[in-house]
């Protein structure tokens, strides 16, 4: 299996994708209050915020703001609720690193990163294989394969990060072996 997994099995590619605007919107126009300082520092050289709408397995020391961020991003919210396991803006100021790294091990979840508002420079490597974001465009990989992500342009880079379930049927078109499926 390929570090990056095709988009084009999984639905949830699409429904961002045809959502980038609205979802671009509703975090152009969130509270800065609501961006929070992601509480594992360790990996992390520069600066990185987040604004969560829903993580499954929350760090105790992240402040607590999901209600309020989906007040502020209430379609965004509506669109993904029902079927993921993370729902996290996250806003990356240049210079930032956030060094080679491992994420959850298991459950068996994919993650897809939408571009929201990306410039040049800002880049991610899984496994050894680079990609840059795209505004409006979706990377989907699985996140306890060793990752690294850096903005090296001017601008700060902003994506959706969502991690979600795949289906037997949605693993077996993307060629994902080693994944188990789930219901």
């Amino acid at each position: 299996m390929d570090a990056l997994i095709p988009c084009d099995p999984f639905p949830i590619c699409d429904r961002l994708r045809a959502a980038h605007a609205t979802i671009r919107e509703e975090v152009d126009r969130a509270p800065d209050d609501l961006w929070v300082g992601w509480p594992n520092q360790i990996d992390v050289s520069g600066d990185v915020q987040v604004l969560p709408l829903f993580l499954r397995y929350r760090p105790p020391t992240l402040p607590a703001v999901e209600d309020r961020a989906r007040e502020a991003c209430p379609r965004t919210w509506e669109l993904l609720r029902n079927d993921t396991q993370t729902i996290v803006f996250s806003r990356m100021q240049p210079g930032c690193h956030v060094r080679p790294h491992r994420d959850l091990d298991g459950p068996d979840h994919l993650r897809c990163h939408l571009g929201l508002t990306v410039r040049e420079g800002a880049w991610m490597r899984v496994d050894g294989q680079l990609q840059h974001w795209r505004d409006g465009e979706c990377i989907v990989f699985d996140p306890r394969r060793t990752h690294e992500v850096k903005n090296e342009g001017e601008a700060p880079r902003t994506i959706l990060i969502v991690d979600f379930l795949p289906t037997a049927a949605q693993l077996a078109a993307a060629g994902c072996d080693g994944l188990q499926p789930n219901a």
